[in-house]
């Protein structure tokens, strides 16, 4: 009995030896890099801890489900553990585009004398962020639908209906597909950036963000 139980409890184990074994190799590589004071590593360790964390542990159950005795939830716990996996990644891709934010914010100051060409870089790299953040999410849950084979099936389906879809998708989503646009044009054509000074109706104050919505 308590051997099976044991081989039951095989990918919970896993998981946790594989999120320990991890969040070691983070806090080693964060003291190393305090010591390097090397600022890219630095980002590397602080933004991507926990998506690696997270895709370790699943990783690791997964390989420990097979030898599990769990043969009438072993198809189920794949499935679960391919949609987080799913998650680890859009999670960990956006903590990457973050870590070459800071990389950029580092090179670019805000706080230099002559600081112009810092505020048009902060507010391109601030408004492609956010596009970049919803692309990544609209991507990463499509994919956790499609691991669904009924979602699959309606998908191909509909597929036929594409274009009609579409177009009744981009009227529906027109407002919020004009403030994406008018955001990123904000950001390439530069009429204001972070930090600017702007007055309206005789009161001033200083542009913080931009937002795309």
């Amino acid at each position: 009995m308590k051997l099976e139980l044991l081989y039951n409890l095989l990918p919970a184990l896993a998981a946790l030896l594989g999120f320990f074994a991890c969040l070691t190799a983070f806090t080693l590589l964060r003291k190393f890099t305090a010591h390097l004071h090397n600022f890219m590593l630095h980002s590397v360790s602080r933004r991507l801890r926990e998506p690696a964390l997270l895709a370790t542990a699943v990783l690791a159950a997964s390989v420990a489900v097979p030898f599990a005795h769990l043969r009438s939830l072993e198809s189920g716990l794949l499935h679960l553990h391919a949609i987080l996996m799913i998650a680890a990644t859009g999670w960990g891709s956006v903590r990457a585009f973050d870590v070459w934010r800071d990389f950029i914010s580092q090179k670019y100051r805000l706080d230099s004398t002559d600081n112009l060409q810092a505020r048009r870089v902060h507010t391109q790299m601030q408004v492609l962020r956010r596009i970049a953040a919803g692309a990544i999410l609209v991507i990463s849950i499509a994919a956790m639908l499609m691991t669904f084979p009924t979602v699959r099936s309606i998908g191909a389906t509909l597929f036929a209906s594409a274009g009609a879809a579409g177009l009744m998708l981009g009227l529906a989503a027109r407002p919020v597909i004009g403030n994406l646009l008018a955001g990123l044009q904000i950001a390439l054509s530069e009429p204001m950036r972070i930090d600017d000074v702007v007055i309206v109706e005789g009161e001033w104050g200083r542009i913080e963000d931009i937002r795309t919505t």
